[in-house]
Protein backbone atom coordinates (compact mmCIF):
# COMPACT_ATOMS: atom_id res chain seq x y z
CA UNK A 1 0.00 0.00 0.00
CA UNK A 2 0.89 3.14 -0.97
CA UNK A 3 1.74 6.19 1.46
CA UNK A 4 -0.71 8.68 2.14
CA UNK A 5 0.24 12.38 -0.42
CA UNK A 6 0.68 13.80 2.92
CA UNK A 7 2.82 11.84 4.06
CA UNK A 8 5.16 11.87 0.86
CA UNK A 9 8.73 12.96 0.41
CA UNK A 10 10.31 11.22 -2.13
CA UNK A 11 10.26 13.90 -5.15
CA UNK A 12 11.75 14.19 -8.65
CA UNK A 13 12.43 16.98 -10.45
CA UNK A 14 11.51 17.20 -14.23
CA UNK A 15 13.23 19.92 -16.10
CA UNK A 16 11.36 21.70 -18.76
CA UNK A 17 12.47 23.70 -22.02
CA UNK A 18 11.06 25.83 -24.30
CA UNK A 19 11.84 28.85 -26.51
CA UNK A 20 9.57 32.36 -26.27
CA UNK A 21 9.92 33.30 -29.48
CA UNK A 22 8.26 37.04 -31.07
CA UNK A 23 8.79 39.28 -34.58
CA UNK A 24 9.44 42.27 -32.59
CA UNK A 25 11.56 43.06 -29.05
CA UNK A 26 8.39 43.69 -27.70
CA UNK A 27 6.81 40.54 -28.49
CA UNK A 28 9.47 38.73 -27.61
CA UNK A 29 9.08 40.28 -24.04
CA UNK A 30 5.32 39.83 -23.25
CA UNK A 31 6.04 35.85 -24.50
CA UNK A 32 9.00 35.69 -22.05
CA UNK A 33 7.40 37.92 -18.92
CA UNK A 34 4.20 35.04 -19.61
CA UNK A 35 6.75 32.42 -18.96
CA UNK A 36 8.66 33.44 -16.43
CA UNK A 37 5.02 33.89 -14.45
CA UNK A 38 4.48 30.27 -14.85
CA UNK A 39 8.01 29.56 -13.07
CA UNK A 40 9.95 29.38 -15.95
CA UNK A 41 13.88 30.60 -15.68
CA UNK A 42 15.87 32.51 -18.29
CA UNK A 43 18.83 30.10 -19.58
CA UNK A 44 21.36 32.19 -21.74
CA UNK A 45 20.75 35.44 -23.65
CA UNK A 46 18.59 36.04 -26.08
CA UNK A 47 19.15 35.91 -29.68
CA UNK A 48 17.83 36.49 -33.06
CA UNK A 49 16.96 34.17 -35.74
CA UNK A 50 16.39 34.13 -39.86
CA UNK A 51 13.54 32.53 -41.57
CA UNK A 52 12.64 33.37 -45.21
CA UNK A 53 14.39 37.00 -44.51
CA UNK A 54 12.27 36.98 -41.48
CA UNK A 55 14.19 37.87 -37.89
CA UNK A 56 12.70 36.30 -35.10
CA UNK A 57 13.38 36.68 -31.80
CA UNK A 58 14.40 34.13 -28.77
CA UNK A 59 14.82 33.50 -25.59
CA UNK A 60 15.45 29.84 -23.90
CA UNK A 61 13.63 29.15 -20.86
CA UNK A 62 14.34 26.08 -18.25
CA UNK A 63 11.51 24.83 -15.37
CA UNK A 64 11.29 22.51 -12.52
CA UNK A 65 8.73 20.22 -11.36
CA UNK A 66 8.74 17.95 -8.64
CA UNK A 67 6.73 15.34 -8.93
CA UNK A 68 6.29 12.68 -6.27
CA UNK A 69 6.35 9.13 -5.30
CA UNK A 70 2.95 8.33 -6.97
CA UNK A 71 3.30 10.86 -9.76
CA UNK A 72 5.88 8.94 -10.79
CA UNK A 73 4.82 5.64 -10.22
CA UNK A 74 1.41 7.03 -12.09
CA UNK A 75 3.70 7.85 -15.29
CA UNK A 76 5.51 4.97 -15.16
CA UNK A 77 2.75 2.55 -15.04
CA UNK A 78 1.03 4.52 -17.64
CA UNK A 79 4.09 4.39 -19.92
CA UNK A 80 4.47 2.01 -22.60
CA UNK A 81 7.33 0.92 -21.64
CA UNK A 82 7.68 2.13 -17.87
CA UNK A 83 10.96 3.23 -16.34
CA UNK A 84 10.36 2.44 -13.05
CA UNK A 85 7.93 -0.56 -12.18
CA UNK A 86 6.26 -0.47 -9.23
CA UNK A 87 8.02 -3.58 -7.75
CA UNK A 88 11.17 -2.35 -8.53
CA UNK A 89 11.32 0.80 -5.58
CA UNK A 90 12.12 -0.22 -2.29
CA UNK A 91 9.37 -0.69 0.32
CA UNK A 92 11.31 2.07 2.88
CA UNK A 93 10.67 4.51 -0.03
CA UNK A 94 7.34 4.19 -0.21
CA UNK A 95 6.52 4.72 3.68
CA UNK A 96 6.37 1.38 4.70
Amino acid sequence: MLAPPEAEICMAIKTRYTTASGLSPETLDKAVANLLQEGFQLYGNPYAATRDDVVIFCQALVGEDAESMSEQLERAQSAERPAILPEDIPAASLGR
